[in-house]
């Protein structure tokens, strides 16, 4: 007679009846399959993160990510915090991968705006955009030779705790707020695309980006006549 392994394989959640009587021990399986159609391709969905520092390990915590999205937003005061060869050395997965960089910069002044695009320089391919309101024409052609676009702040759909779902007209519908594993996300994204309800949203507000959404923003076009 075959040797035979005394155990089973029964999913969380099954009621113990489902066990078999006699076995030596028994493995639980909390795998969990998340469908990946969300949201629809060309959304032209990013999701925030704190950082890309280590955006390369974070992302992998995220199988589905690329599904999702096609790229990540960081706030411009965390980008500028990151430093250059730890950038350079994250930059080299974001080419091979495409990830699309959005850089929030609202609130900020020229000057931090052309730090931003210095350190974006150091992330050779794939799109980069830059948030800013009411950009100089030196500003603007900076960024053209360095191949970044500038994005109008009315122009980008945030969801968050207080915003509203994906807008499909939007140039750029951003999920703002940070989440440390793939099946919270998942839980929100049901919620934000199809208003499923939900007890409580899982995403956390960034303390960054929080600053930020509370700044009021510079009108510094006077300051470009």
């Amino acid at each position: 007679k075959k040797d035979q392994v005394d155990a089973q394989i029964i999913p969380i959640g099954s009621s113990r009846k489902n066990l078999s009587q006699g076995l030596a021990w028994a493995v639980f399986d909390e795998s969990t399959k998340l469908p990946t159609a969300l949201p629809e391709p060309g959304a032209k969905s990013v999701l925030a993160v704190a950082n890309l520092e280590y955006i390369r390990s974070s992302l992998q915590g995220i199988p589905s990510f690329f599904q999702w999205f096609d790229g990540v937003k960081v706030d411009a005061h965390d980008l500028l915090s990151t430093e250059n060869s730890r950038l350079t050395e994250q930059a080299h997965w974001l080419d091979r991968r495409g990830v699309r960089v959005v850089i929030d910069g609202t609130g900020i002044d020229e000057a931090t705006a052309l730090l931003v695009l210095a350190r974006l320089a150091l992330i050779d391919s794939g799109l980069k955009d830059l948030i800013i309101k009411s950009p100089s024409n030196a500003l603007q052609s900076a960024a053209a030779l360095k191949g970044v676009t500038l994005l109008d702040p009315t122009a980008v759909n945030r969801v968050c705790r207080s915003g509203e779902g994906f807008n499909q007209a939007a140039r750029l519908n951003i999920v703002d707020m940070h989440y440390k594993n793939e099946e919270d996300l998942f839980l929100d994204l049901q919620h934000f695309l199809f208003r499923k309800a939900v007890a409580e949203l899982r995403g956390k507000q960034h303390a960054a980006d929080l600053r930020t959404r509370l700044s009021v923003s510079q009108d510094v076009s006077k300051d470009f006549i």
